[in-house]
């Protein structure tokens, strides 16, 4: 049969490629994988943080590294779980690079934990380079990767960590303050959590956004800002380590909330401590607030409305930010012990701590004996 003379039954039969425009049903479109690394794989943080976002549909392949800890086990442990995501575990800076390249996500956890009474600036000079490591790193082989720090836990020194970060990762042009993002949302779900119980409400119905750094709002002030310290005395005496179970609930939901946003999702809000590029940076440089989410990391930082109040907080809050965020970026150009917040603690000083029965938030007591049994009534950091 002679197809030439049917134009039809031609153009019927005529093989034609035609393009697929839904690439679910094209099984020959390569599809580029969600990789979250998560530097710190083998501690508490890191370890929980993985098997929340191991049952995440939004992620296809987790990298856990560590500089000293072979995550290995860990990896094998979690590759059990008959979820969708793949588990690989590297160990050493050799391997730094092949856990950094292609990842759309890095967290970085862990580092060296808080004690009572540990200065801040001390607890910033520890983890300095475990984080400034990962940030040259990032820069040279993953310079499209959203970073979020979440280091060190739980002290709060993101304030410090992130303009540190920030000044080492400007030395390079492609420098993105849109990808460097410190981690709040452990001030949110603790701040939530306790004024879901004052209102009587479910904390998941409850949204407390927290700016500046720590828990600066006004609902239940001191309880909120006290909460993290009494916290971290609790689990310091129970020889547990630091808070890190509720952490990596945080760090986990933020990393979520980072793929929705992502993956195209709108409206995707969370509160961090990054650049600020508004109106604000004339107030403080860098600074936590409310952010919206999208494909390049950060779209938009908002400031909530605030009552005279709340500014009075803020305002009293601005030396310290001020201070940590000088002490972050002296850390680079190498003035940082001029820039130090707080001076060494004066020799001498021993703390005893007793706790009842029952653990409960606040049930603690906290002494500090100072030589020549001169007490002081709490731990008070000197302010230069």
């Amino acid at each position: 049969m002679n197809l030439s003379k049917f134009s039809v039954l031609r153009t019927i039969t005529s093989p034609r490629f035609v393009p697929c425009r839904n690439s679910a049903y094209c099984p020959d479109t390569p599809k580029i994988p969600t990789i979250v690394t998560i530097i710190g794989g083998h501690t508490g943080e890191g370890q929980l943080t993985a098997l929340l976002l191991k049952q995440s549909k939004l992620v296809d392949e987790i990298r856990l590294y560590s500089g000293l800890i072979n995550p290995c086990g860990t990896a094998f442990d979690l590759s059990h779980i008959d979820t969708n995501a793949i588990i690989k575990s590297y160990l050493g800076q050799a391997l730094l690079k092949e856990a950094l390249t292609g990842a759309q996500v890095v967290l970085v956890c862990g580092g060296h934990a808080t004690k009572p009474c540990k200065s801040q600036a001390d607890l910033f000079e520890e983890n300095a380079d475990y984080v400034r490591n990962v940030a040259i790193y990032m820069g040279e082989f993953n310079p499209k990767g959203i970073l979020c720090i979440s280091t060190p836990n739980p002290k709060g020194n993101v304030s410090a960590l992130i303009p540190m970060v920030s000044a080492e990762l400007k030395k390079e042009p492609i420098y993105d303050p849109r990808k460097i993002l410190g981690i709040m949302t452990m001030a949110v779900i603790r701040s939530n959590s306790i004024a879901g119980r004052y209102i009587n409400r479910n904390p998941a119905d409850v949204a407390v956004p927290v700016i500046g750094e720590k828990a600066l709002q006004m609902l239940l002030h001191d309880k909120v800002c006290s909460a993290e310290d009494e916290a971290v005395d609790l689990k310091y005496i129970e020889n547990t380590g630091s808070c890190f179970v509720s952490n990596a609930f945080a760090c986990a939901r933020f990393v979520t909330s980072v793929l929705k946003g992502l993956k195209g999702k709108r409206d995707v809000i969370e509160c961090a401590f990054v650049r600020q590029l508004g109106h604000i940076e004339s107030f403080l440089p860098y600074m936590g607030s409310v952010i919206k989410l999208g494909p390049n990391g950060i779209e938009s930082t908002h400031m909530p409305r605030i009552n005279d109040l709340e500014c009075d907080y803020l305002q009293k809050a601005y030396p310290f930010l001020k201070r940590h965020i000088q002490m972050g970026e002296a850390y680079i150009v190498g003035d940082f012990r001029k820039e130090c917040l707080i001076h060494p603690r004066l020799s001498g000083y021993c703390q005893f701590v007793t706790k009842k029965a029952v653990t409960q938030i606040g049930d603690f007591k906290l002494d500090l004996v100072a030589p020549n049994n001169q007490q002081e009534e709490k731990c008070v950091e000197i302010i230069t």
